[in-house]
């Protein structure tokens, strides 16, 4: 919910969110990826830790705390999984959630 809620905070005007879901080999990945601004290269490892906001977000003023993708990525840690970003400056953001997938023996 936090990264769907993200990508619709950042977007300004360009609401279009795209929702991939795949799978590979023992992994499914779903894929939340934005129209936004991006996220400066040097914001974008801090932007995990709690009570740390990207710099563009705090100069738009854009509501928040800091502990949202902390949160993200405290939970997928705790099930074996990770969440990853990939973003570039005026093409938006995808934000990946990566989890094992258990098969019964």
């Amino acid at each position: 919910w936090n990264l769907l809620d993200n990508a619709l905070k950042y977007s300004e005007g360009k609401p279009e969110i795209t929702v991939t879901v795949t799978s590979r080999e023992a992994e499914a990945m779903v894929s939340i990826t934005d129209g936004g601004p991006g996220i400066p290269k040097a914001d974008q490892t801090q932007i995990f830790d709690k009570f740390v906001r990207g710099s563009d977000a705090r100069k738009a003023a854009v509501k928040g705390t800091g502990l949202g993708l902390a949160l993200v990525k405290t939970i997928m840690a705790d099930h074996g999984g990770r969440v990853m970003l990939q973003s570039e400056l005026g093409a938006g953001s995808t934000f990946s959630l990566v989890l094992p997938l258990h098969t019964e023996s």
